[in-house]
């Protein structure tokens, strides 16, 4: 009884609270759900981070591959060219 006559003597403050909480749990929800899109954005943002530094480190590993190509590349042109120079040097001498 005590229930029906606080409802009847304020109705429009229990009509506020009723609206106040509807709007804060719709606030709360917005929150939430910006909280979650920025949650799914740092992890595509860490995964594309991952993504971009195994591309980086391929790269290097490409970059050090050719290096040491071009390493045994002037290696064996020097031998050529010294071999070279020796075949020249056996023609003039007989």
């Amino acid at each position: 009884m005590d229930m029906a006559k606080k409802t009847t003597e304020c109705p429009v403050s229990c009509e506020t609270k009723v609206r106040s909480g509807r709007r804060m749990r719709q606030q709360a929800e917005m929150e939430f759900g910006r909280a979650r899109s920025l949650r799914i954005h740092a992890i595509r943002m860490r995964l594309r981070a991952q993504v971009d530094l195994g591309r980086a480190r391929a790269l290097c590993n490409f970059a050090v591959h050719m290096r040491q190509q071009a390493q045994m590349d002037i290696a064996r042109a020097r031998m050529v060219r010294l071999h070279a120079l020796r075949m020249r040097l056996q023609e003039k001498a007989s």
